[in-house]
């Protein structure tokens, strides 16, 4: 029995798994500089959205096959990425439309590749959830959204605006507030 080395069992997905757990340690380093920068935020919450799912899609179509009757993982990212970071739903329509385009853009790799690929109207049919999903996407942060919308409401007492929590005890809680005029 021949042994294989370690070379031999690296496949080119491995590289794209491992450059997808570099990006995430670089965005995990980077979020909180980029929260505090402001709206800079979200667009690298979309770049990270993006690139991970290209990574997906082209781990996806490495082998090209038709997934027939069965979901990406694409339409899993797509669902959940905006109840974890919540953005305006114009701006998550965005980013889930592109991470739904993945699967396709992995196809066009592997076709470059020279990899035979199946009928137009098989990947039609096959990717078409990935799309619906990324229509989907956008109600989580609607609904994030409007609660937002509520708790600037709520924290607002007649014509005082809370502003922080100073304390709180058995019987309350102590807040500074401001006044609107």
């Amino acid at each position: 029995m021949s042994r294989v080395g370690i070379a031999g069992l690296w496949h080119e997905t491995n590289t794209y798994a491992v450059a997808c757990f570099g990006l995430s340690l670089l965005v995990y380093w980077s979020a909180p500089r980029a929260a505090r920068a402001g709206g800079h935020f979200y667009t690298v919450a979309i770049s990270y959205e993006v690139l991970v799912a290209f990574a997906v899609g082209v781990i996806n179509q490495c082998e090209p096959r038709a997934l027939a009757g069965r979901l990406s993982w694409l339409c899993v990212m797509i669902l959940i990425f905006p109840s974890l970071v919540p953005g305006p739903p114009r701006k998550v329509l965005l980013g889930s439309l592109l991470a739904a385009s993945m699967d396709p853009v992995g196809l066009l790799i592997a076709r470059a590749r020279g990899l035979e690929l199946p009928s137009l109207a098989l990947l039609v049919w096959t990717y078409w959830p990935n799309y619906i999903c990324a229509g989907l996407a956008v109600l989580p942060s609607k609904i994030i959204a409007h609660l937002g919308r509520k708790v600037s409401r709520a924290r607002q007492l007649g014509s005082y605006r809370l502003v922080e929590r100073i304390g709180s005890g058995g019987m309350g809680e102590v807040w500074r507030a401001e006044h609107q005029l």
